[in-house]
C-alpha cells in the first residue's frame, strides 16, 4: 500500500524566493529557461522566476525532461514538434536546440516517445 501512495504522489519543482516558498508540479511545467543567474519556469497557467542555476535541477528531474540547450529544458510530454533546430512546445513557443545537441536530443526525444506513447509510425527514418 505504501509504494502505491508513493507513485501516486505528484512529483514537485520547489524553490525559494524572496523568502517565500513555491512549489509547481512538475506535469504542468512546459520548459525552464536560464538567463544568468535568473531561472524562468513556464506553465499554461503563469511563469515563476527565481534565482539560481539551471544546473542545480538538470539532474534532479525526472526523464521527461530534455536539455536542449545550455539554456532550456523542456517537458518531453508537451512538445508538438521538433524541428531542424527547434522544438515547438504546446504553448507555441519555439526553444532553440544548440548545434551540439540536436542529433542527442531528437534521438531521446524518439527514445521517450517509444516509451510513453501507444501509437508511433516511422520514427527511424528521417528524410532531408
Amino acid at each position: 500500500i505504501l509504494s502505491r501512495k508513493r507513485q501516486r504522489r505528484e512529483q514537485k519543482l520547489v524553490f525559494r524566493k524572496n523568502g517565500e516558498i513555491s512549489t509547481i508540479p512538475l506535469s504542468e511545467i512546459i520548459y525552464i529557461e536560464s538567463r544568468g543567474h535568473t531561472v524562468f519556469v513556464y506553465t499554461k497557467a503563469k511563469s515563476y522566476i527565481y534565482y539560481g542555476k539551471l544546473g542545480s535541477i538538470t539532474e534532479q528531474l525526472p526523464e521527461n525532461f530534455l536539455q536542449c540547450h545550455k539554456s532550456y529544458l523542456v517537458n518531453m510530454d508537451k512538445i508538438r514538434k521538433i524541428g531542424r533546430d527547434y522544438i515547438l512546445m504546446e504553448n507555441k513557443h519555439e526553444i532553440p536546440i544548440s548545434q551540439a545537441r540536436v542529433k542527442m536530443s531528437k534521438t531521446r526525444y524518439i527514445q521517450y516517445a517509444k516509451k510513453v506513447s501507444e501509437y508511433i509510425v516511422d520514427l527511424n527514418k528521417e528524410k532531408g
